[in-house]
This record gives C-alpha cells, structure tokens and sequence, in this order.
C-alpha cells in the first residue's frame, strides 16, 4: 500500500478546470457498518474508511461529497484549511 501523503500532496496541486485550488475534507467514520445496508457498506469502503474513528484525507469535489451523503448519518465531516 501506498504512504498517504503523496497522495495528498497530488490531490492539493492538481487544479480544477475553472483553474481554482481543489479543496480537502477529513471524514472521519463515527458509527459502526454493523446492520446497515450493503450499498452503504459499500460506501464506506470506497471512502477508504471501515470501522469507527477511522479518517481519511479525501478531494473536496462532487463525487466525494455524492458519496458523503449516502453514509451521512455514519461519518463526520470536517474541510480543511488550504
């Protein structure tokens, strides 16, 4: 597995089309997947998340934020400051 923050570091530089900087979000898991839905599941999964108190550093964009609110009751949500 590759370390996070080159990756991160790739996500600050890469620019949007309108030329602004993209943003980040730290989502941090707050609930357990235990009886919830498998597309929610899913989800979490595909958020780089799995169980509680975990975070990960993600792309403010439309699709992390698609995705974000299909788990919305399971994590928190914090941008952080450029």
């Amino acid at each position: 597995m590759y370390p996070l923050l080159p990756l991160v570091e790739r996500f600050k530089l890469k620019k949007l089309s309108r030329g602004d900087k993209m943003g980040m979000l730290r989502v941090t898991q707050t609930k357990s997947i235990i009886k919830t839905m498998k597309t929610q599941k899913l989800t979490i999964k595909a958020l780089g998340l799995g169980r509680p108190n975990y975070f990960k550093i993600l792309p403010d964009n439309p699709q992390t934020w698609g995705m974000i609110r299909k788990v919305e009751h399971l994590v928190k949500v914090e941008k952080l400051p450029d």
